[in-house]
């Protein structure tokens, strides 16, 4: 996941990665879009440090194989926001 310099495999790696970084995403919400000719994906907003509204932080493409989530792509990266057509910011 650029920038970082990791690698995330399985529940117990992801559980290990979100108890480190969850307190960045508190109060996130994830808007649906779709990426890459039809994955599903979501825009990632998060607090903005004003309690009205939320800001972008990332886009995460899911890749699914055989009914399972196979694989996520991290994009963090605001400047992909206006591409998809999604505000620059949404109310919490």
């Amino acid at each position: 996941m650029p920038p970082f310099a990791m690698w995330v495999r399985g529940k117990d790696d992801l559980f290990k990665f979100f108890a480190l970084t969850r307190w960045h995403c508190e109060g996130s919400r994830f808007l649906p879009i779709t990426a890459n000719g039809g994955y599903p994906a979501f825009a990632q907003y998060v607090p903005s440090g004003e309690d009205s509204y939320l800001v972008p932080w990332g886009i995460h493409i899911i890749e699914i194989k055989d009914k399972q989530i196979y694989h996520v792509q991290n994009f963090i990266n605001t400047k992909l926001f206006s591409r998809f057509g999604l505000p620059a910011q949404i109310h919490r």
